[in-house]
C-alpha cells in the first residue's frame, strides 16, 4: 500500500474539510480507509498532517553527524569505533556508543576487516618501482627469457590466525574453546626456486641452514642456474632480489665472470615477482595433504614432493601477468598493489 506525502495528505485533508466522506477519498487515493482515518484524526489534533514520531527512543544521531563518522573512518582507516565517538563527544557534536559507531558505519558498508600488508615503500622505492614498471611495460614475448627466482619460508605449524570457535562469556579459556600453537610454528624450512615460462628449476630445500652467500653460489647458481643459462642463449635473463646474499661480491662477480644476463630488481617488490604466487600454490598444496608432516625432515620432504605436482599453466598464468603488474605500479604511482 502506498505511504502518501505531504502534499496528498494536505489535498484530502482538504476534501474533507470540502465535505466528502473519508471512504471516497481514500478510494481517490487508492489507500486503506484506516490511512485516511489516522490522518484525520491527527489533522484534528495538530492541525498538521506531518507523521508523528512513532513509538521507541530518539534516533542518537542526526544525518550530519552520520556524514561525519563515515568522514572520521575513511579518512583514517585504522581509527577504532571508541575513538571516533570519543572525537564526537570531544567537539560537542553527539555522546553515542562504539556499538552506535558500529551500526551507523555497517549501515554505510563499512565493515572492520583485516588489512592487506605490505613493505614499506619510501620515496626511493616508489621510484625505482615506477621506472621498473616504465622501462618493462612494453615487454611481453621477453618475460619468456626470464626466470624468476626467491626463497621462501615454510612452517611445521601454519599460522591459527583465522581460526574461530563459537563459545558463550565466560568459556574464554576452557580448553575445547583453545588452540595449541607451538613456539615459532614449531621450526621451518628455507626454500629456493625458480620459474620460467613453460618450466621451473628444482627445488633446493635448506632445512638446517639459512642462505648465505656461499650456498647461493655452490648449491645454486653454480650447479643449477649456470647449465640453464648455457642452455638457453644469450637471451636467458635471471631475476632476484636484493636479499645480501644475492648481492655479495662473490655472487655479482660469479655473473660478471659467465657473463649471464641479470635482471635489476627494484627493492622491496615482492608484488612484483610473479613466484610469490607459487609460493601461496605450494603452501594450499600443502595443507591439503591428508598425512601432515610432524617433523621438519617430513616437512622438507613435502615441500619438494609438491613443488613437481604444481600445474604448469599456474606459473605460465603468474608470468603472463607481469604486463599487468607494471601497469597496477603506475596506478598506484610506485606504491603496494593488490598483487
Amino acid at each position: 500500500m502506498p505511504r502518501l506525502n505531504a502534499n496528498q495528505l494536505n489535498q484530502a485533508m482538504g476534501m474533507i474539510v470540502a465535505g466528502q466522506k473519508q471512504r471516497d477519498v481514500a478510494e481517490r487515493f487508492g489507500v486503506v480507509h484506516a490511512t485516511i482515518g489516522r490522518a484525520w484524526r491527527r489533522f484534528q489534533t495538530t492541525n498538521s498532517v506531518t507523521y508523528r514520531h512513532g513509538g521507541g527512543r530518539e534516533r542518537a544521531t542526526s544525518a550530519r553527524t552520520d556524514r561525519l563518522i563515515q568522514f572520521e573512518a575513511r579518512r583514517r582507516r585504522t581509527i577504532t569505533a571508541p575513538e571516533i565517538a570519543a572525537n564526537l563527544e570531544r567537539a560537542n557534536i553527539a555522546a553515542v556508543s562504539d556499538k552506535t559507531i558500529r551500526r551507523r558505519l555497517h549501515a554505510s558498508n563499512l565493515k572492520s576487516r583485516r588489512p592487506a600488508k605490505h613493505l614499506p615503500l619510501g620515496r626511493e622505492h616508489r621510484r625505482a618501482r615506477r621506472e621498473f614498471a616504465d622501462e618493462h611495460l612494453g615487454w611481453n614475448a621477453e618475460w619468456e627469457n626470464v626466470i624468476f627466482t626467491d626463497e621462501s619460508r615454510f612452517r611445521l605449524r601454519g599460522s591459527d590466525g583465522r581460526i574461530r570457535v563459537w563459545r558463550e562469556q565466560g568459556e574464554r579459556y576452557l580448553e575445547h574453546c583453545m588452540v595449541e600453537e607451538e613456539p615459532y610454528g614449531g621450526g621451518s624450512v628455507t626454500v629456493w626456486g625458480g620459474i620460467y615460462r613453460g618450466g621451473r628449476t628444482e627445488l633446493v630445500v635448506f632445512e638446517n641452514d639459512t642462505v648465505n652467500a656461499e650456498r647461493y653460489l655452490n648449491r645454486i647458481l653454480r650447479p643449477i642456474i649456470l647449465p640453464l643459462a648455457r642452455q638457453r642463449g644469450h637471451d636467458f635473463i635471471y631475476m632476484d632480489d636484493n636479499a645480501r646474499p644475492h648481492r655479495a661480491h662473490v655472487v655479482n662477480n660469479f655473473f660478471e665472470e659467465e657473463n649471464i644476463n641479470r635482471m635489476v630488481w627494484p627493492a622491496r617488490s615482492p608484488d612484483l615477482n610473479p613466484i610469490e604466487h607459487v609460493w601461496d600454490a605450494l603452501g594450499r598444496r600443502l595443507k591439503k595433504r591428508v598425512v601432515k608432516p610432524n617433523f621438519l625432515n617430513e616437512l622438507a620432504a613435502a615441500v619438494a614432493e609438491e613443488w613437481p605436482l604444481i600445474e604448469q599453466q599456474i606459473i605460465d598464468n603468474c608470468i603472463f601477468s607481469m604486463q599487468r603488474r607494471c601497469q597496477a605500479v603506475l596506478r598506484a604511482r610506485g606504491g603496494p598493489t593488490r598483487y
